[in-house]
């Protein structure tokens, strides 16, 4: 007896992922903050420990690393799956883009399992 999931129910769930463009200053911006030798470590602890996922790949489409953080549906809440994605020439140039994206641009918090940002942005969307 298989336990797997059918293909069609696991790809039935509404994923947004998070559409965050740097702009040219915003680039600037984050050289001087990669420069300045932020704490990822303790960034992507302090991110796992709220509940999002943390990972990093290949992207084979745009031919780059990417991470990502995902925050993952609350049960009885309604909040679907959302993915934010930083890019570079290597794992830690993306570490640092989604990093500087997450808590520079979107200035976001995680609090009680609810997304809350200063900006008024009440999700990543």
């Amino acid at each position: 007896m298989s336990t797997r999931k059918n293909p069609k129910e696991a790809t039935n769930r509404h994923v947004t992922f998070l559409q965050v463009d740097l702009t040219k200053a915003h680039k600037a911006e984050l050289v001087k903050w990669s420069e300045a030798n932020p704490d990822l470590w303790n960034m992507i602890e302090k991110a796992v420990d709220s509940g999002l996922k943390f990972s990093m790949s290949w992207d084979d489409y745009n031919q780059c690393n990417q991470a990502a953080l995902t925050k993952l549906p609350t049960p009885g809440k309604g909040v679907e799956t959302m993915v934010l994605i930083g890019r570079g020439a290597s794992l830690l140039q993306a570490t640092q883009a989604l990093f500087f994206k997450y808590h520079i641009i979107l200035q976001t918090n995680l609090e009680d399992g609810e997304l809350k940002n200063q900006r008024g942005i009440t999700d990543w969307g």
